[in-house]
C-alpha cells in the first residue's frame, strides 16, 4: 500500500509540473531560474537553515513538555535527517516525521507520545504561519479571493477551537498528559520564529528572480504557498507549491512564470539542505 501510495504522489507531482510547464512555458520559467542572484539566494539559504534549526528546538520544547526528554543535539540532528528524507532521499514528508517519531521511541519513550510530538509540531507550525497570512490578508491591498481568507482563518481558528473544548480537564489521547494553553503558546512563540525566518527565506527567493514584494503580500504568499507545499502532490518537494504560485503571484501582479520561478528557487533551497545535511547519517545519537 505503501508503494502505490508513493507511486500516485509522484505521479500527481509530475502531472502538476508537466501541465504547469505546458501552460506556462518551460522556456520562460528557465530564464528567470537561469538568472538567479546568487547572494540572494545564499542570505535564502542561511535563513532556512536557521529556521529548521528553530523548528528542531520547537520539537525539543513540545517533547519535553510531553515528557519526551532528550539531548538536545539529538533533535537537530532528527530533524536535519527528516529534510533529507523529503528532499534528497527516497521519503516523503511523512518519512521524515516517522523518523523522528522512531527515534523517540527508541529512547524508551511511548509510541503514542512521540507521535504526537511530531503531529503538534506540524500543527503548531501550519497555526502560526496562517496566523501571520491572516495579518497579511487584512494589511494587502491586492484583492484576494475570499476563500483564501477563510482557509487562513480555519487553520487559525481550528486548533484554538479544540484547544478551549479540551481545557485542562480532558486527555488528548490515553496516557497523556493534559492539553494546556501554556503548552501551545509555548510552541507557538517558537513557531512565530520559525515562519519569520521561513518568510525571509522567501523573499530572498523572491529576490534572486527579481520580484519584489511588500511584506503584507509576502506573509499572504507565504501562507499560500507553504500550506499547499504540505499536500501529497510533488515530487521531492516540487509540485503543489509550484502550482499555488502560478495562481497566487498573479494576484499581486507578477507574471505567472516568475512567481513559479520564485518558488522553485525556494524548493532549491530544501534541496541544497538535504545534501548539507547528509553527513549526519553517519553521526550516531
Amino acid at each position: 500500500m505503501k508503494r502505490w501510495r508513493k507511486a500516485l504522489q509522484w505521479t500527481a507531482g509530475l502531472a502538476v509540473l508537466a501541465v504547469l510547464a505546458w501552460q506556462i512555458g518551460s522556456g520562460d520559467i528557465w530564464e528567470h531560474l537561469r538568472t538567479l542572484n546568487p547572494l540572494d539566494l545564499a542570505l535564502a539559504l542561511g535563513c532556512a537553515v536557521v529556521a529548521n534549526g528553530l523548528s528542531a528546538l520547537r520539537w525539543r520544547q513540545i517533547a519535553d513538555d510531553f515528557g519526551c526528554a532528550a539531548p538536545t543535539s539529538g533533535f537537530l540532528v532528527r530533524y536535519a535527517q527528516g529534510v533529507c528524507l523529503s528532499t534528497v532521499l527516497p521519503g516523503a514528508t511523512l518519512g521524515g516525521d516517522a523518523w523522528r517519531s522512531a527515534w523517540l521511541v527508541g529512547l524508551g519513550h511511548s509510541l503514542t507520545r512521540a507521535s504526537v510530538t511530531v503531529l503538534l509540531d506540524r500543527v503548531v507550525g501550519l497555526w502560526a504561519l496562517a496566523a501571520l497570512a491572516l495579518v497579511g490578508v487584512w494589511a494587502t491591498q491586492a484583492r484576494l479571493p475570499e476563500v483564501l481568507a477563510l482557509a487562513f482563518a480555519a487553520i487559525v481558528g481550528g486548533p484554538l477551537v479544540l484547544l478551549m473544548l479540551l481545557g485542562d480537564r480532558t486527555p488528548w489521547v490515553a496516557r497523556l498528559p493534559r492539553a494546556d494553553a501554556q503548552l501551545w503558546w509555548r510552541a507557538a512563540t517558537w513557531s512565530f520564529g520559525v515562519q519569520a525566518l521561513s518568510n525571509a527565506a522567501l523573499w530572498f527567493s523572491c529576490r534572486a528572480v527579481g520580484v519584489d514584494l511588500t511584506m503584507p503580500d509576502l506573509l499572504v504568499l507565504a501562507g499560500g504557498l507553504f500550506i499547499a507545499a504540505a499536500l501529497p502532490l510533488s515530487v521531492f518537494g516540487f509540485g503543489s507549491r509550484e502550482a499555488a504560485a502560478a495562481w497566487l503571484f498573479p494576484l499581486f501582479g507578477v507574471a505567472a512564470d516568475q512567481g513559479v520561478a520564485a518558488s522553485i528557487a525556494f524548493g532549491l533551497l530544501g534541496t541544497l539542505q538535504g545534501v548539507l545535511y547528509l553527513p549526519l547519517w553517519w553521526r550516531r545519537h
